[in-house]
């Protein structure tokens, strides 16, 4: 092989090595704007699950808030005294403040269940079918009355309060650092004797008859 043709032969190499390199450059670039891509969707949709997980805390957390019973009633409700201060929760204070609270709560659900996992969905359904039957026991209520029977539900509305606020804190103590989706756009529901079976275990039900008289 004489000098020109050894010169053709590397130049041949060099340029479908270049082409090569060349090719190589252009997938991994390739690959590297669609992870790119991918990665800014991804930071998007977890924005929207950890902003829906701070509205459902932000919410519960404000149950927090409690009004104390006017000492001259305390006897009234000496089944729910335990020697401390009786307390009801704030939203109980009036019919107007019940109905606003509630009524924010059903649109705060729908505008955020979609970006929440199965367990918090299933607790939110049920705190929701909680309020739905409390207000047919309460609907009649004299307004001034209200509060007595925050007096008589505040521990249910504590259990649901503090189980939402933590099944919260689980999901941000699961997902704080992750890069993955972890949840589930499905509806998930209790049969009717599950709910049932919970919601008469709640203090609105053992106590019905007492509210009613209100």
């Amino acid at each position: 092989m004489d000098k020109i043709e050894m010169i053709k032969l590397a130049l041949s190499s060099s340029i479908v090595g270049g082409l090569i390199v060349a090719f190589a450059n252009f997938i991994f670039s390739k690959k590297l704007k669609i992870r790119e891509s991918k990665l800014k969707q991804l930071d998007k949709i977890l924005d929207k699950q950890f902003n829906a997980y701070e509205n459902i805390l932000n919410y519960f957390e404000s149950f927090k808030s409690k009004i104390e019973v006017d000492p001259k009633e305390v006897d009234n409700f000496k089944e729910f005294y335990k020697g401390e201060v009786l307390t009801y929760p704030y939203f109980f204070h009036d019919k107007e403040i019940y109905l606003d609270v509630t009524f924010k709560y059903r649109k705060l659900r729908n505008e955020n269940e979609k970006w929440l996992d199965s367990k918090l969905k299933l607790k939110l359904f049920e705190f929701e079918t909680y309020i739905f039957n409390l207000d047919k026991f309460i609907k009649g209520i004299n307004d001034d009355n209200y509060w007595r029977a925050g007096v008589v539900v505040e521990n249910d509305i504590s259990y649901y309060s503090d189980e939402i606020i933590q099944l919260c804190y689980e999901f941000y103590n699961k997902n704080i650092f992750s890069t993955k989706i972890k949840f589930k756009n499905k509806e998930i529901y209790y049969n009717n004797d599950e709910i049932n079976k919970r919601l008469r275990s709640m203090c609105f039900y053992k106590y019905k008859d007492m509210i009613k008289r209100f």
